[in-house]
């Protein structure tokens, strides 16, 4: 019993380190991020659909474009994604949770706030003929212009406003407002600099400047949509 023990305890240490091994790379991570990203996607292309009546007689073809562009993106970011052990996590399930969960007077203040700006900020795009509730794919795409823009300089600048924003325990509605202001305007930024910064220094610069011109790109994607 005494010359197995130290056998045992040495069998759970070199199962240990195996384990460790094995989670610096894990195609289920690429898999969970590939469905993510898609389930988002989805959704911006929901908010295209409302307003379908109103596409051009070519919108089509630029519509395919716009869905192609993130599309390609996502296929380059599956390998690295494999290497991202605490990529944050999207699921239907999680999404039920966070629609039907119970929350507090200042939460539904801050985030009634944070909406009515976003659709009253969304709007200024109305002259472009992009129409309501489009308009939102408009501002969100200008926000990360904004945000990409800062992360190829700055990276860490764009996590610490995250994690100030969003991961912070919100209490006034102030800091819910800003939750939701972060959510909504940097959320996506985010979640794709979190795989960025994983990636050698040079890689993470290129990647970086691909996602500024890829968003750059979709903006006037959005524009040829509907006009």
């Amino acid at each position: 019993m005494k010359s197995g023990l130290p056998h045992s305890q040495a069998k759970q240490q070199s199962s240990l380190s195996a384990n460790k091994q094995t989670e610096i790379f894990s195609l289920k991570r690429g898999i969970r991020f590939f469905l993510q990203s898609h389930l988002f996607l989805l959704f911006i292309i929901f908010l295209f659909l409302i307003n379908k009546n109103q596409w051009t007689n070519n919108a089509f073809v630029t519509f395919s474009t716009f869905f192609s562009g993130f599309e390609l993106f996502f296929i380059l970011l599956f390998l690295p994604s494999c290497f991202v052990p605490n990529l944050p996590t999207l699921s239907i399930h999680r999404i039920i949770q966070a629609i039907t969960k119970k929350r507090e007077r200042n939460e539904w203040v801050g985030m009634a706030i944070a909406f009515i700006i976003f659709t009253l900020v969304s709007l200024i795009f109305l002259p472009a003929n992009i129409p309501y509730p489009s308009t939102y794919v408009q501002f969100w795409l200008a926000s990360n212009i904004m945000f990409a823009l800062i992360s190829v300089l700055f990276q860490r600048l764009v996590f610490f406003y995250y994690d100030a924003a969003v991961k912070a325990k919100p209490k006034s509605v102030l800091d819910y407002f800003y939750k939701y202001c972060g959510l909504f305007m940097l959320g996506f930024c985010y979640y794709i600099q979190q795989i960025l910064s994983r990636m050698p220094l040079l890689l993470n610069k290129l990647f970086a400047i691909l996602f500024l011109l890829l968003v750059v790109w979709q903006f006037f994607m959005v524009v040829g949509v509907f006009n």
